[in-house]
């Protein structure tokens, strides 16, 4: 069966393929962005001291 829009119906909560790829790269990218959050946090009362 098909949407209205020509794509395949999925099961609720499935993901495709582009979309589980998606998910990993934004989830890579917080966890870069957060581990950089927190060298920040620590770098920055030391220069505040100078």
């Amino acid at each position: 069966m098909s949407t209205p829009q020509g794509s395949p119906q999925r099961s609720a909560g499935a993901l495709t393929t582009a979309e589980r790829e998606e998910l990993a790269r934004l989830r890579k990218r917080d966890r870069e962005q957060q581990q950089t959050i927190e060298i920040l946090k620590k770098v920055s009362p030391s220069s505040r001291r100078r």
